[in-house]
């Protein structure tokens, strides 16, 4: 990132206008008509894992405000042989979309091009969530539940599916679609694998895993897999 780059050269360059508050409202930040808003933003940007490097902004409408609206931008710096950045922007996209339609929570995304992507700022890691209480709350185990069916039914194979999620308070949410889950593929990924990786997971954050729940969690990954079969069956 060079010494010459503004956040508001880069939302005008997105939206493609020629104003930051033309930007702004074009890509769906702000109402059309709301002023230009009060803007926080980070001081640099910073790693966000090996493909990215992310920037973050807050909007309020004026100094006092709290900064309760954020929004995040992640420059691709991924490399795949034979892959311009526009493409492998275009796979992350294709599985967020893959992940939402089977009812899992993902940022909101606003645009994505000329190499970035900008979506919602999701303000609390999971993990953060699930350290502050060994006993992690059962309507989030649902979710992981749901999250770790979403991967088996559409053949991803995670690497570390679980371990950079985050949450807006009540929520999973995922905001990494590169190559910690990989692409899908047509072949149903192993459910025990899955799962495995999915209490590992927990047991690292140092969640309390009784049988109990473990039999919970694998019952509510299995329920969500047979309701995707008999959609299927019933859309055929």
């Amino acid at each position: 990132m060079g010494n010459e780059w503004t956040l508001a050269a880069e939302l005008q360059k997105l939206a493609r206008r020629d104003s930051l508050v033309e930007s702004l409202r074009h890509l769906g930040v702000i109402a059309e008509t709301s002023p230009c808003p009060v803007i926080s933003e980070d001081s640099e940007w910073v790693r966000g894992g090996t493909e990215t490097y992310i920037y973050r902004f807050w909007l309020h409408e004026n100094a006092a405000e709290p900064l309760n609206q954020g929004f995040i931008i992640k420059a691709c710096v991924a490399f795949s042989f034979g892959s311009e950045l526009e493409e492998i922007l275009l796979s992350w996209v294709e599985r967020r979309k893959l992940l939402a339609a089977f009812g899992i929570s993902t940022p909101k995304l606003y645009a994505f091009g000329e190499g970035v992507i900008l979506e919602e700022l999701i303000p609390y890691p999971l993990e953060e969530l699930a350290r502050s209480s060994r006993r992690i709350e059962q309507s989030l185990l649902i979710q992981l539940a749901q999250l770790a069916a979403a991967y088996s039914h559409y053949g991803f194979k995670p690497i570390r599916g679980f371990s950079d999620l985050r949450s807006r308070g009540q929520d999973v949410v995922v905001v990494d679609f590169g190559e910690d889950i990989g692409p899908p593929s047509m072949k149903n990924s192993s459910s025990q694998e899955i799962l495995a990786q999915l209490f590992e997971q927990l047991s690292t954050w140092g969640v309390e895993l009784s049988t109990e729940i473990q039999t919970e969690t694998s019952r509510a990954f299995h329920a969500f897999l047979q309701a995707t079969q008999l959609d299927i069956k019933e859309g055929s």
